[in-house]
C-alpha cells in the first residue's frame, strides 16, 4: 500500500488532475487524506527516472519562465534574468560566500551568481548539461546524484534547489543530504513550481477535468512531488529549517500547454490564466497564499 512521502499516512484518493502514461505505465496523481499532499503514485523508480532525463527532448522542451522561449539553451538571457532577481533577493540574507546549485543544468543561474561574486559549484546528473555549464560558465561540475555526492561535499554557505525538488522522491531523504552540506549559518533556498496549488486558474484545471473522459497525460511524470504553500511550509519545518522568507506568486501567462489554439475554451484559458496571474500577484493574493510557483529561503533549526 502507498504510503505518503510527505508524512507517510496510508489513507489517500486519486486527484482529479488523473496523472501520467509513461511507457505503457500509469503513473496517477494521488492526494494523501492526512496532509493533503500531492503525488504520483507509483513513484518512478531509478531506471525510469534514468530514462526520463537522459533524453534529449527533456531540455528541448524546456520553457524559459517569464518568455516564450522554448529550448534550455536558447533560453540563456531570459534565464539570467530570472536569476538576477533571485540573487537580489538572495543577497539581502547572505552577499558573498560559496554556493551550490542541486539540479544546475547547464548553469544560467550559477553564471550569474558568478558575476555577482558567489563562489559556484553546480551538481548535474545529466552528462551533457554538465558538460555545458562547465564549458559556458567555467563552474567546477559534479556529474553525480546529489544524495550520494552529499557524503563527500564540503559545507556550502547557499544552498540551491531552483525547479529540481519535484523532480526528486524522498522528501526527509532530499533535505537530510541538503544538511549535509550545510552549516548552521547556511541559507537553504528553494524554487520551484506549485501546479495545484490554489489560484483561479486552478481551479480552471479542474473544472476542466470534470468534463474530460480520459485525465491521463501522455508524458513522462517528470513532477512526481506536487508541493502547495501549506504543503511545503510542513516538509521545511518538519525536516528541521525554519523560514527565513517564503512567497508564492504566479509567472505572468505566456504560452499555456493546452490552451494555445483558438477554440472557445483555449481562449478562455488564456484569458483566465492572465487573471489568474494578476490576482495572485496582489496583495490579497500573497496573503492567501494564491499562485503556482514558490520562493523560499530557510536555515537550519
Amino acid at each position: 500500500m502507498p504510503k505518503c512521502p510527505l508524512c507517510g499516512s496510508v489513507k489517500t484518493k486519486r486527484s482529479i488532475f488523473g496523472g501520467y502514461r509513461y511507457q505503457g505505465t500509469p503513473f496517477y496523481l494521488t492526494r494523501c487524506l492526512g496532509c493533503g499532499f500531492l503525488y504520483v503514485d507509483p513513484l518512478p523508480d531509478k531506471d525510469v527516472m534514468k530514462k526520463m532525463y537522459d533524453d534529449a527532448d527533456y531540455f528541448k522542451k524546456y520553457w524559459v519562465r517569464n518568455s516564450r522561449i522554448l529550448g534550455y539553451y536558447e533560453g540563456k538571457d531570459a534565464a539570467r534574468d530570472n536569476a538576477v532577481k533571485t540573487l537580489d533577493v538572495i543577497k539581502k540574507y547572505k552577499n558573498t560566500g560559496s554556493m551550490i546549485d542541486i539540479g544546475c543544468a547547464g548553469g544560467h543561474f550559477l553564471g550569474a551568481a558568478k558575476e555577482m561574486g558567489y563562489k559556484c559549484t553546480g551538481l548535474e546528473p545529466n552528462a551533457a548539461m554538465a558538460a555545458y555549464a562547465k564549458n559556458t560558465y567555467g563552474i567546477d561540475v559534479i556529474n553525480k546524484d546529489f544524495c550520494e555526492a552529499s557524503l563527500t561535499l564540503p559545507k556550502f554557505d547557499i544552498v540551491y534547489m531552483g525547479d529540481v525538488l519535484e523532480h526528486m522522491s524522498g522528501v526527509d531523504n532530499i533535505f537530510g543530504c541538503v544538511k549535509n552540506v550545510m552549516t548552521k549559518t547556511s541559507l537553504f533556498v528553494i524554487e520551484g513550481p506549485m501546479t495545484f496549488n490554489r489560484s483561479l486558474y486552478n481551479m480552471f484545471l479542474a473544472l476542466n477535468m470534470v468534463f474530460k473522459k480520459d485525465r491521463m497525460s501522455d508524458n513522462p511524470p517528470y513532477h512526481i512531488l506536487e508541493f502547495a504553500a501549506n504543503t511545503m511550509r510542513r516538509a521545511i519545518e518538519d525536516n528541521g529549517f525554519r523560514l527565513l522568507y517564503f512567497r508564492i506568486t504566479e509567472d505572468s501567462p505566456r504560452f499555456v500547454e493546452g490552451f494555445d489554439g483558438n477554440s472557445l475554451k483555449e481562449k478562455a484559458g488564456r484569458l483566465v490564466k492572465y487573471v489568474s496571474a494578476e490576482v495572485s500577484c496582489s496583495p490579497v493574493g500573497h496573503a492567501l497564499s494564491l499562485g503556482d510557483r514558490v520562493f523560499l529561503i530557510a536555515a537550519v533549526r
